[in-house]
Formats: structure tokens, C-alpha cells, sequence
């Protein structure tokens, strides 16, 4: 035996494409709607910053409710950034989840039972925490969509056209 093969153990063990591939494909498919929603949640964080902007200077709403606005849209900036760092983490762990997939699948083809269990108890892990944070970033974006459209509601009804300086 030459060095080479006495320092490869079974965790460096070749694992065929076809194995993972379609594992792979699926995590894909997963970052790639994850991508989306931070892509989203980003736009929105840009458009709540210029719409608070101009919320703040302006001298055509009411004063009730203008405070209302500013409140509603720094709860649409908080819900948007917690749905991308939920994104975020679902695409770390989905990453995570599909290298102990493939350790779990070198294990598993060298026999190692332990380590196959333990691979696949910690791939598991990574997956339902995944899907989890996958879950917790829709709904926060769509709650954030819902609270920036409840305030260009309050915006419209709230706008009072005699305030205007001509």
C-alpha cells in the first residue's frame, strides 16, 4: 500500500453523481425560490426607504395620520429584513444539508453504519430547519407586501390636496 491510500478513509470516498443529483437539482430549485424572496424583500426594503422619505418631509397628510404611515412602514422595513434573513438562513442550511447528504452517502457506501446514522440525523436536521426557515420567509414577506399595501392605503385616504403649497 502506498501512503496515498492508507491517509484516504471512507469520508473521502468517491460518491457516483447519480446519487445526489437529484437531491441536488431539488436544493436548487429550493435556493433559487429562497433567491426570489430575498430578492423581494430587498426591492421592498428600497421602496419602504423612499416612501418613508417622502412620508417624513411631506406636508400634504394629515397629521393623524401620518404617524400611522411611518409606523406602518417601518413595520413593513422590519418584516421584509426578517424575511430575508430567514432566506438567508434556509439557503446556508439547505447548503449544509446537501454536503451531509453526501458524506452520508460516502458512509453509506463504505459501510459505516455509525457515521451513516449520524450524517443522516444531522442532514435531517439541517432539512426540517430549512423548511422551516423556507416557511418563516414567505410569510413574513407576504406580511410585509400586506402592511406596505395597507399603508399606500392609508396614504391615499389619508392624502389631503388643500395642504398642498403651489
Amino acid at each position: 500500500m502506498t501512503k496515498k491510500e492508507i491517509t484516504l478513509g471512507p469520508e473521502h470516498m468517491w460518491v457516483a453523481k447519480e446519487q445526489y443529483a437529484a437531491d441536488l437539482d431539488l436544493a436548487q430549485q429550493y435556493q433559487k425560490f429562497t433567491e426570489e424572496l430575498l430578492r423581494l424583500g430587498l426591492i421592498g426594503i428600497g421602496v419602504l426607504a423612499f416612501f418613508f422619505d417622502r412620508i417624513a418631509v411631506a406636508a400634504y397628510f394629515a397629521a393623524d395620520h401620518k404617524d400611522w404611515l411611518l409606523r406602518l412602514v417601518a413595520l413593513a422595513a422590519v418584516l421584509f429584513a426578517m424575511s430575508g434573513a430567514y432566506a438567508l438562513r434556509h439557503r446556508f442550511l439547505t447548503a449544509t444539508g446537501v454536503g451531509w447528504h453526501i458524506e452520508f452517502l460516502r458512509h453509506a457506501n463504505a459501510g459505516n453504519e455509525d457515521k451513516v446514522n449520524r450524517r443522516r440525523q444531522l442532514r435531517n436536521a439541517d432539512y426540517r430547519l430549512a423548511f422551516g426557515s423556507l416557511n418563516r420567509a414567505r410569510i413574513l414577506c407576504g406580511f410585509a407586501v400586506a402592511v406596505l399595501a395597507a399603508a399606500l392605503v392609508v396614504a391615499v385616504v389619508s392624502f389631503d390636496p388643500r395642504l398642498l403649497k403651489c
